[in-house]
């Protein structure tokens, strides 16, 4: 009976491994084969994305499409018209905004639509603060210049009359403009959340920063008794809208994000007090804890002081070598894995960055 059993087992397990050298490769092959026509369809989905002969409403469908596969959306390019009417739909918004804030005061520039109902000298200084703005990044982001007779939507009836005469201007990412609110007071700025956005914000806040899968940007900030510190809450924000419009809708990771945020932030306006409190925050942090307390893979929170971490490495790696930044950026843009990006580019990983970042700040044995 034993000996029975032994065989039936033994029968049991060829019967086994007969049927897994059989299924499995056929497994394989619709693994092969299902991998294959993704690839078949994301080049199709693509083609369709880039033209412009297609309705807009089927090239988004395309792009919807892809996000499905990929989790990536890439951005619906649009004709003149097409830009033309988004334009229009935003300063109908705007004009809504107004509407229900009669003392808002609105401006267009080539990139912004803006509103605000700031003193006359801080509104025009928040009009040339977000125009510097928009170049540093384009510089830090590698956006190329374009021959303003290019982009005739995204430009002012002015600038598209004297197309020939305005020198080459960077390519605009928005998709057409980014609509910019600020208010001088805070129980304005939270009635216009709760009107337009459906949300109050939370106790503390000071702008934020809406950004829509179809391309619409809205940054809303607010005055908290210090006007350096309203713009570069406004830098802030705004660069998350830009970070977010480069190359693809999705948003860089968490560190990167807020880090190249803060970064600009801290350049554009020095004169504010939030970013430097946050990294002396942060050099206090790592002194008593020789850690970034896993910064590099928080993905829905960051405590304060690691704002001021992740700008303090944001700028570490662009005086190492910026251009290996622009292709850092694009390639985690792309889909990317951050820390083997970060080691094709700069040879680091997450464990020798955060070491580099401690030594910078004279302290020793700093762990990711």
């Amino acid at each position: 009976m034993k000996r029975f059993t032994i065989r039936i087992e033994i029968a049991v397990f060829a019967a086994g491994l007969l049927l897994t050298s059989i299924v499995c490769p056929v497994f394989a092959q619709f693994d092969d084969f299902a991998k294959h026509q993704n690839a078949v369809d994301l080049t199709e989905m693509r083609q369709q994305i880039e033209d412009l002969s297609i309705p807009y409403e089927q090239r988004l469908a395309a792009a919807l499409k892809v996000r499905e596969i990929t989790g990536r959306l890439p951005w619906t390019p649009m004709t003149s018209k097409e830009w033309s009417q988004r334009l229009y739909e935003q300063k109908a918004t705007v004009k809504r905004y107004q509407a229900a804030f009669p003392k808002l005061r609105c401006c267009e520039t080539r990139y912004f639509l803006f509103a605000s109902d700031a003193p006359p000298q801080m509104y025009q200084e928040i009009q040339s603060l977000l125009d510097r703005m928009y170049g540093v990044l384009c510089e830090k982001f590698n956006i190329p210049f374009v021959d303003p007779s290019q982009e005739q939507a995204g430009a002012s009836n002015a600038e598209k009359r004297n197309a020939s005469k305005v020198k080459p201007v960077r390519k605009n990412v928005w998709q057409a403009k980014c609509v910019v609110v600020v208010f001088m007071n805070e129980s304005d700025y939270n009635q216009f959340e709760m009107r337009f956005f459906n949300q109050k914000p939370s106790t503390g806040t000071r702008g934020l920063c809406h950004q829509m899968m179809d391309g619409n940007v809205t940054i809303t900030c607010r005055f908290a008794g210090d006007k350096f510190n309203l713009y570069s809450s406004l830098v802030h924000e705004t660069t998350h809208g830009f970070s977010f419009m480069h190359r693809i809708a999705y948003p860089l990771p968490l560190w990167l994000n807020e880090g190249v945020s803060d970064w600009t932030a801290r350049t554009l306006v020095p004169q504010a007090t939030t970013c430097p409190t946050k990294q002396k925050q942060a050099v206090a942090a790592m002194q008593k804890t020789r850690s970034l307390g896993g910064m590099f893979h928080a993905s829905d929170h960051l405590d304060p002081w690691q704002y001021g971490a992740a700008a303090m490495t944001v700028n570490l790696l662009l005086k190492r070598n910026p251009g290996a930044f622009v292709h850092l950026i694009d390639d985690v843009k792309d889909g990317a894995d951050v820390e083997q990006t970060l080691i094709k580019y700069y040879n680091l990983d997450y464990a020798a960055l955060a070491n580099l970042l401690g030594r910078a700040c004279g302290i020793a044995g700093v762990k990711p």
